[in-house]
């Protein structure tokens, strides 16, 4: 009986202290800054895609003849010192192709087949003519060069540090503003990095059927200039407030 009575009482003691700790986690004062962190570089590697499209009146055709461009292609590559490990070219695609026309209606044209490649260029300088190369060997789409930096790793821990400080430089500046003191950390809320090319992912896109080229053609260097990259953060984080009553 005694036992019973005790814990009762326990829990009574337990109810009791309820709504005061909820008042004294509803008072609590604290500030939420945001910090924001980035850092700009300059590319020193990119990602160029490719991809090649014959059309044939046999698949086996169409596959073979695609198969041997690509091959080509990584031929040529491997000439200029490209890795095989930079080069990825595993896919392929076959599908029947038709045309349509108001006279004869839906025609069976042959069969497609398609491949792409993509490659890691280290050496910006190399960029023109690994393009050369590949439309030489009749890679007929360049679709997407991709800067990169061969630091991202770096670059991103450092766009986390300056949101890391700006989080807390904003708010040791307005808790000085109101006559207050940072207090411990009370929540951090951290959004992943990320790395963005102000909106230049795609920096050149063409055909081989308009911009033909063979050994023999002659025409200028072409020249590009990729835009910088940004790679930054976000952090939000709430700090207690000490506050001189």
């Amino acid at each position: 009986m005694n036992r019973i009575f005790i814990s009762w009482v326990c829990m009574l003691v337990v109810a009791l202290s309820l709504p005061g700790h909820a008042l004294g986690q509803s008072d609590r004062r604290s500030i939420s800054t945001n910090g924001y962190g980035e850092i700009k570089v300059e590319p020193d590697m990119a990602q160029l895609h490719l991809s090649v499209t014959v059309v044939r009146k046999k698949a086996l055709e169409a596959k073979g003849e695609t198969d041997q461009r690509v091959n080509n292609l990584i031929e040529g590559l491997k000439k200029t010192g490209i890795k095989d490990a930079d080069i990825t070219a595993s896919n392929l695609l076959t599908s029947p192709r038709y045309q349509h026309s108001n006279d004869l209606g839906r025609q069976f044209v042959g069969y497609q087949a398609s491949r792409n490649v993509v490659v890691m260029i280290r050496d910006l300088d190399q960029l023109t003519d690994i393009m050369d190369i590949a439309l030489v060997n009749d890679i007929q789409t360049i679709g997407q060069i991709a800067y990169r930096s061969s630091a991202e790793n770096r670059h991103r821990e450092q766009a986390r540090s300056n949101a890391i400080a700006d989080s807390k430089n904003k708010a040791t500046l307005l808790a000085g503003a109101y006559g207050a003191q940072l207090g411990a950390i009370h929540t951090i809320n951290y959004h992943s990095n990320y790395a963005a090319q102000n909106n230049a992912f795609i920096e050149k896109s063409v055909m081989a059927d308009a911009v033909r080229l063979s050994s023999n053609s002659v025409g200028a260097r072409g020249v590009y200039k990729p835009r910088e990259i940004i790679f930054s953060d976000n952090i939000q984080v709430v700090f207690d407030l000490i506050v001189s009553e």
